[in-house]
């Protein structure tokens, strides 16, 4: 298995653990292994892999973070980290992949947090009132979903559907 795939499912299992742990992701390890990837590749006189990895990841993911949604800084940087080691168009995938697995997740966390029914009430009255339940964003670590897109592009390439 290349080193960088390994890399990354070390990468990935760290930041699921302290997402779930902290809900953080540390900057060293987001930062880390993108200096690391870019070292990486300069030594194989591919610099550009690294880089273009991070912007595609970066154009992709940062516009959910300032939206103020699910995603949170750390977990747009650690899509850039893994964009680092996988190169551009895997990251392209990944996040592709991340924002289709966070939509049945973010259904399942809002049903087992008891907020599913709360927000079809706030819908079915047609504004917010004083009196209508809390909506604030539930506070739910999203690596997870990183490493379950990140193992899900291993098993599902973007080459096999874009050849």
């Amino acid at each position: 298995m290349a080193p960088e795939i390994v890399i990354s499912a070390v990468v990935a299992g760290v930041a699921v653990v302290t997402d779930i742990r902290n809900r953080r992701i540390p900057n060293i390890l987001t930062f880390g292994t993108m200096v690391l990837a870019m070292v990486m590749y300069a030594l194989r006189g591919e610099p550009l892999v690294a880089l273009s990895g991070i912007a595609v990841a970066f154009a992709l993911s940062f516009p959910a973070f300032l939206a103020g949604g699910a995603m949170r800084a750390g977990d747009a940087k650690l899509l850039m980290a893994l964009g680092a080691l996988l190169g551009a168009l895997s990251a392209f995938w990944l996040v592709l992949l991340t924002y289709a697995i966070a939509i049945p997740f973010t259904f399942i966390a809002l049903l087992v947090t008891g907020r599913l029914k709360r927000i079809f009430l706030v819908i079915r009255a047609g504004i917010q009132r004083d009196d209508s339940p809390d909506l604030s964003p539930l506070n739910l670590p999203f690596a997870p979903v990183i490493a379950v897109a990140f193992f899900t592009s291993l098993r599902f390439p973007y080459s096999s559907f874009w050849g």
